[in-house]
This record gives C-alpha cells, sequence and structure tokens, in this order.
C-alpha cells in the first residue's frame, strides 16, 4: 500500500495518508503537491495548514508546518500482499 507520512518532531508515530486504487504516478504528484504545500507553510510562517486527503471520502486534516520533520512516500505491504506472497 502506498501511503504519504507527515513525521513531526518528537512525535514517534506519523500521520498516515493512505493512497487507495491508485498507480505509482499519481501517488507521486500527490506526494510533490502535499511536500510543496508543506514546504511554502513553513516559507510563509502559517501556523496552520490543512491537508487534503488523496481519497476525497477522507477528512482533510489541519497541522502545524513548523512541527513537520518530514514527509514521505512509502510503501508498506498491507495484509493482502502478505497473504498473497504465502
Amino acid at each position: 500500500m502506498l501511503a504519504v507520512e507527515i513525521h513531526y518532531y518528537g512525535t514517534p508515530q506519523p500521520i498516515t495518508i493512505p493512497i487507495t486504487k491508485s498507480d505509482r504516478a499519481a501517488a507521486e504528484s500527490y506526494f510533490q503537491s502535499l511536500k510543496s504545500d508543506v514546504i511554502d507553510a513553513q516559507r510563509h510562517n502559517r501556523s496552520r495548514l490543512s491537508i487534503r486527503p488523496f481519497d476525497p471520502t477522507q477528512e482533510t486534516q489541519e497541522v502545524e508546518p513548523f512541527e513537520i520533520q518530514r514527509v514521505e512516500l512509502v510503501d508498506r505491504p498491507t495484509i493482502n500482499d502478505a497473504t498473497d506472497a504465502a
């Protein structure tokens, strides 16, 4: 499963935004757009940033840009992937 993870300073668990039913190119595009939004918010000293989800049925999340350490695109095996490999 592809997902974008937003890691905060001093917080062990990242915010995970799943990228469901999509190809790698769409995931990369979403990731680059989100990363650009975070950098822009940090540059312009915004105290809050609304993160739009990849899937429009999910809720928008409010984050504090200056608390964000990094944004990553990750590919994690799902339970179905592990079952299929067995």
